[in-house]
């Protein structure tokens, strides 16, 4: 597979997690707020599943020939930091603006 595929094929994953798991945090937290319950403890749980996020942003900076630590470290942080990461590469990506070797 060809780093421009499968750096493409990470962000795209990369989204999926990323979006999927904000959209049941807000599903979650508006059911138990409805009924009364706590919801902070759900920031955790989304976090945990950010950390795939940022996972999926390395391996992606790492297709790209970018350290791929460095960039899902910073995504990993917290999950506002993963979408200025998923920005950066993605436009990155689009550009074709590849280190060279």
């Amino acid at each position: 597979m060809s780093p421009k595929a499968l750096a493409q094929r990470h962000l795209t994953a990369a989204v999926v997690w990323g979006l999927g798991s904000f959209c049941v945090f807000l599903a979650a937290s508006l059911v138990l707020a409805e009924r009364g319950h706590g919801t902070d403890w759900l920031l955790l749980v989304m976090w945990v599943v950010n950390l795939n996020t940022a996972r999926h942003l390395g391996l992606a900076a790492r297709a790209m020939g970018r350290n791929g630590w460095l960039w899902g470290g910073f995504a990993a942080i917290w999950t506002a930091t993963a979408l200025p990461v998923f920005l950066f590469l993605s436009l990155q990506h689009m550009l074709g603006r590849y280190p060279r070797p």
